[in-house]
């Protein structure tokens, strides 16, 4: 029964960690459109990099390509 609930609570939490990535991947998508072409754009392409990092490899790349390219 113990395990049970141990199993439960390990779920919840990674799933609240999950929804938690998602909200912060959605702030820095709406953040985007406003941000001027500086050093300030460059770390929000990275930070949304890092977000896609673990799920959608191609799409982290595609952002870390444009922080590379602003950053020339």
């Amino acid at each position: 029964m113990f395990s049970l609930r141990l199993i439960i609570l390990l779920f919840l939490c990674s799933a609240g960690a999950q929804s938690q990535t998602l909200m912060n991947l959605d702030s820095l998508l709406r953040l985007l459109p406003a941000a001027k072409a500086d050093t300030n754009k460059v770390d929000l392409y990275i930070n949304i990099g890092q977000q896609y990092e673990g799920t959608q490899l191609e799409t982290a790349a595609y952002y870390y390509r444009l922080a590379g390219e602003l950053s020339q």
